[in-house]
């Protein structure tokens, strides 16, 4: 009787340990808010001790305002993330490198990603991450979802389109991106050129209102950040500054707003971005 209690007891513990440690992650911790963005769609909320700040919250920067709501919010702070006790820490490649070593020198598992610049490489983080943290089903749905998505766009693209825009995007601190930068990847999916990259601009810089001019671009695209500026009255200043008056963009009236959270992702919601961006230049009827 007390060998057979004996192994209850032995089967009992084994199986609580077990269910206590059926992931080998579960003090998940994440320090940028892409990081959050994928995350919280991968894993249950009791997985993870703290997100990256209250930027999660901000609904101008983060696609995750409601799920990010109640966790504790890190703020680059190196001591508050080690007093959560985190078994992981996810971060992207820009963060500082001190930090870093911080991290890595208190013995904490970290996966430090490569900011992704292509869909590609967007869809094969999400699986990377999602292997991870054991959640490779979760990962391959969300990886389809988007494919799906991006499919669905272009064919009703392919439907309207009688030639490739050239578009720009243009902010109220009159930087722009060209050649290797997301937007430039979100042209190129829904068909268009886009007219900086034309040029062999590389990267986010700020360009002369010179430049703009010979740019010419047919399309202007002004990201909407209300915290940061009043993009209305941006828009209007490019439609009425009487040294713009010749570029195409501005004679035909084809300058659009879109919110900045849609063209900025490096995570899963890099398709909002990419299908708010197509059916404004196509003026496609938004399915969201």
């Amino acid at each position: 009787m007390k060998g057979l209690l004996k192994v209850i007891i032995l089967f009992l513990l084994i199986f609580t340990l077990s269910i206590a440690n059926g992931k080998k992650y579960n003090r998940i911790a994440t320090i940028n808010l892409s990081g959050d963005e994928m995350i919280l769609n991968l894993v249950s909320s009791e997985r993870i001790v703290g997100l990256s700040g209250a930027i999660n919250e901000d609904e101008d920067m983060s696609n995750v305002c409601d799920l990010a709501k109640g966790f504790p919010k890190i703020e680059n702070n190196i001591e508050t993330l080690l007093n959560l006790d985190p078994d992981l820490v996810i971060g992207a490649d820009w963060i500082k490198k001190e930090n870093l070593q911080h991290i890595e020198d208190s013995g904490i598992n970290t996966f430090i990603y490569k900011t992704p610049k292509t869909f590609e490489e967007q869809k094969n983080l999400i699986l990377d991450i999602a292997n991870l943290v054991e959640e490779k089903e979760k990962g391959e749905i969300i990886v389809k979802d988007m494919e799906t998505r991006l499919k669905n766009l272009q064919e009703k693209i392919s439907k309207v389109k009688t030639k490739s825009p050239r578009i720009m995007i243009y902010t109220s601190l009159e930087t722009t991106s060209g050649k290797n930068t997301t937007f430039d990847e979100f042209v190129r999916l829904i068909g268009g050129i886009n007219a900086v990259s034309e040029v062999g601009i590389k990267g986010e810089v700020k360009i002369s209102k010179e430049t703009v001019i010979d740019i010419d671009p047919e399309i202007i695209i002004v990201p909407i950040w209300k915290e940061h500026i009043n993009s209305e009255e941006f828009m209007n200043f490019l439609m009425n500054d009487d040294s713009f008056k010749d570029i195409k963009a501005i004679k035909n009236r084809k300058i659009y707003g879109i919110p900045f959270k849609k063209l900025s992702p490096t995570s899963q919601y890099m398709i909002d971005g990419i299908e708010n961006l197509g059916e404004v230049i196509y003026n496609l009827e938004s399915e969201s």
